[in-house]
């Protein structure tokens, strides 16, 4: 007996270590939701024409498909600062309800890369030489603030959208950019404007990491 007894107390353990991590599992196919935040970490597949990406669903807020508005699908996440992490136990309150303005967050929002973002940003390549220094190492139109703009050594391009006087302190301040073949509206509280450049490369490292590049094993 004693020669099958490790084998017998390691039978037990074969199924659960058959079994991917909840975090593993994709789903291909999903009704959408309005304002659920979830502290759940499987992957919510996501695919409108050439956009494919997997999208864990503790960043996800909103996710609409095209049969509930007869459109594009879309969705709407958040991701904390300084980690750009998702929904856990710990910051679910600044996940729900009107907590923009009260945390340190941003928000990002899918948008279908046949009907770009306005203003579109071919504008700013277009009018390059007019801009001059502006706010926070951005560039703007002489006589526009409110709009900035940055262009990468990569080409890449961030518009950022923010009104910086006292009665709109309210409002939250927009920013734009293309990455993993989609453009993207961002949105933050004014008081995070200084660390803009962090919010822009921290969600465009996030949001590539969301990208499907190839097929792999939970591809869907």
């Amino acid at each position: 007996m004693m020669v099958f007894a490790p084998l017998v107390l390691m039978l037990p353990l074969a199924p659960s270590m058959a079994q991917p991590r909840m975090s593993e599992r994709v789903v291909t196919e999903h009704r959408g939701f309005i304002e659920q935040p979830s502290l759940e970490r499987y992957r919510i597949a996501f695919n409108d024409r050439s956009v494919r990406l997997v999208v864990p669903r503790n960043y996800l807020t909103h996710w609409v498909t095209a049969a509930m508005i007869k459109d594009s699908p879309g969705f709407m996440g958040i991701a904390t600062l300084p980690e750009f992490s998702g929904a856990t136990r710990e910051n679910m309150d600044c996940f729900g309800g009107h907590a923009l303005m009260r945390c340190d967050i941003v928000q990002f929002f899918y948008k279908d890369p046949v009907r770009p973002i306005e203003p579109n940003l071919t504008w700013y390549l277009r009018d390059r030489d007019l801009l001059v220094p502006s706010e926070y190492g951005l560039l703007g139109y002489p006589d526009q603030h409110q709009y900035l703009v940055h262009f990468g050594e990569d080409g890449w391009v961030v518009q950022v959208g923010c009104a910086g006087v006292p009665e709109w302190e309210r409002l939250p301040c927009n920013m734009n950019f293309s990455t993993a073949g989609a453009d993207w509206r961002i949105q933050f509280r004014p008081a995070l404007m200084p660390r803009w450049r962090e919010i822009a490369e921290g969600l465009r490292v996030l949001i590539d990491g969301f990208a499907v590049t190839g097929a792999g094993e939970n591809s869907p």
